[in-house]
């Protein structure tokens, strides 16, 4: 499918001064569509893939691992993602998601991609894609995922000022405070949990 190429890639995930500004929406567009990476727009986990290039290619590496988490997790994606090489277009895209991005894309909406994952890898897919127009990810201080995903994007957005799309109850912090819920082959538990937030829910599969 023909996806296009966004204009302009921002990086955000640091500082509150470093994010992009809300963007001002046509009162006929819809508010941003944020899309999660792992587990949403792909079907595996950069961590999980990184970690296990870094293995195979050097297995010593293996003794940095406990050293680097002991910095927290946002220190060992970072240090993950710096050691490997990841292939953007060897991933396993979720088609579903991918389609939903396409046809907002057409209807003009703005794309961006939000994720727990190292800026490094996030922007690897990002520009491949070419498709968002700002890219929020993990740096090695901030790992942004559940309620600094949801801060963030409040910040930039304001509360109900996006819709979100992901997969996993790490993501219920950003849906409280999304307008609407996009979710990724839910379990019936969590599909549940998310009609009773009240937002509208959406299912992707």
């Amino acid at each position: 499918m023909e996806l296009g190429h966004s204009k302009k890639i921002m990086i955000s995930g640091r500082d509150t001064d470093e994010r992009a500004p809300a963007r001002q929406q046509d009162d006929a567009v819809d508010p941003p569509l944020c899309v999660d990476l792992d587990g949403t727009l792909i079907r595996s986990d950069l961590l999980l893939i990184g970690t296990w290039m870094l293995l195979r290619r050097t297995p010593l590496q293996a003794l940095a691992l406990p050293a680097w988490l002991a910095r927290g997790k946002a220190y060992l994606k970072q240090s993950v993602a710096s050691a490997s090489e990841i292939d953007p277009a060897g991933l396993a895209y979720n088609p579903p998601v991918m389609q939903l991005l396409a046809d907002a894309k057409t209807k003009g909406r703005a794309l961006c991609l939000v994720t727990a994952a190292a800026e490094k890898n996030a922007m690897a897919v990002a520009s491949f894609l070419g498709i968002f127009d700002n890219v929020f990810a993990s740096t090695s201080a901030t790992n942004l995922s559940g309620k600094h995903k949801a801060s963030l994007l409040v910040d930039t957005f304001g509360r109900g000022g996006f819709d979100y799309v992901g997969n996993s109850f790490d993501d219920l912090p950003v849906w409280r405070v999304s307008r609407a819920c996009f979710v990724v082959r839910p379990s019936p538990r969590l599909e549940r949990v998310l009609r009773d937030l009240g937002n509208e829910v959406v299912i992707v599969s």
